[in-house]
């Protein structure tokens, strides 16, 4: 894991296995949510991830389901 920020978002089972899939977590960041009058004001949590030398925006959920 690049952001040791991240170790409070994920187990290190979890980030373990993204790693043996050439995954790394980079940085958080805000989704916003542009069916509400203020977008970021009800942004969902995000994730920048380093998916094999491709860069991606994951949601949580997605991050999870690539750690099974």
């Amino acid at each position: 894991m690049h952001n040791p920020m991240l170790a409070h978002h994920f187990t290190r089972t979890q980030t373990a296995k993204l790693a043996r899939r050439g995954i790394f977590l980079l940085r958080p960041v805000a989704l916003p949510d542009y069916d509400s009058a203020f977008p970021f004001a009800n942004a969902l949590e995000g994730y920048e991830v380093d998916d094999n030398g491709t860069g991606r925006v994951w949601t949580r959920r997605q991050v999870v389901e690539a750690a099974r």
